[in-house]
């Protein structure tokens, strides 16, 4: 674990936690069920709106002076700054057009925008790719497999919203999970451990990853009660390896990466209900 993180100390720290996961709780509720009972537009133009709203909190709220603690009794700004990651998110996976042509349909260019993001808020003299040790990662990425195994098992038919593509199409649906998840935990993970504590902010930022996984989910397939329990056991995994440090983060990217491949690769389900899944070209 890392050793800097220590949680806010100062009276009231419970009724502050509360108060301040209000905003993080409903930001997204209000978003997806604006998305769900309307259209996407209606969900993007709500979280454009609250970012622009999390700007201006951030600007007027973070001290002049670089501490790290709110002032007792005041709303965080930096989780204000962790909210935003999330809106950010969610608005260009809402709000972004997917790449289109007679062969191939890739629905997550949105993962574009958060790489770069992701990369610039990276600090510069950290190693790009540093990974713990061998046995956790066999261990992580075994179950990582294992889980997207298991849930494209279970895919109802008719369930997949993908049509049938080529391998660049898993390739950007891969590697735009994985993006995702390696910023939630290069970015929204810190942010959460240092503001509520390690335990909390683990627990914090795994659930926003994984309503994130499963927001961006329902573009693929039909979201089950399997898909939802794999997910929620795949995020506190990633969660506890992530609070290792930037090496833990990687892993979570990795094991994210071998979840989607596993889900993706597995030949499952039936597209428009007709046509066997054949996401990456085998035979049938």
């Amino acid at each position: 674990m890392s050793g800097g993180l220590q949680r806010r100390s100062q009276p009231g720290a419970r009724h502050m936690f509360i108060l301040e996961l209000v905003p993080v709780v409903a930001t997204p509720l209000i978003g997806e069920t604006l998305a769900w009972i309307g259209e996407p537009l209606y969900g993007a133009a709500w979280y454009a709106f609250m970012y622009v709203v999390l700007i201006n909190v951030v600007i007027r709220l973070r001290p002049s002076v670089a501490g790290e603690s709110a002032r007792p009794g005041r709303f965080d700004w930096r989780v204000a700054v962790l909210l935003s990651v999330v809106v950010a998110d969610r608005l260009l996976v809402l709000s972004m057009p997917p790449f289109q042509t007679r062969d191939l349909y890739i629905p997550v260019l949105w993962a574009l925008p958060l790489l770069i993001g992701g990369i610039l808020v990276r600090r510069g003299r950290q190693p790009w790719l540093v990974l713990p040790a061998a046995p956790l990662i066999v261990v992580v990425t075994v179950a990582s497999l294992a889980l997207g195994t298991v849930t494209a098992m279970l895919v109802p038919p008719g369930g997949w919203r993908v049509e049938i593509g080529a391998p660049a199409v898993v390739a950007a649906i891969v590697g735009a999970f994985a993006v995702q998840e390696w910023l939630y935990r290069r970015v929204v993970q810190p942010v959460a451990m240092r503001v509520w504590g390690v335990a909390a902010g683990c627990i914090v930022a795994s659930v926003l990853a994984g309503f994130a996984w499963l927001a961006a989910l329902t573009f693929i397939w039909s979201i089950n009660a399997v898909t939802l329990i794999a997910v929620i056991v795949a995020s506190v995994m990633f969660g506890y390896v992530a609070a290792i440090g930037q090496r833990g983060v990687w892993l979570a990217a990795l094991g994210c990466a071998a979840f989607m491949t596993a889900l993706l690769v597995y030949q499952s389900g039936s597209v428009d209900g007709a046509h066997p899944l054949n996401l990456v070209g085998f035979p049938n």
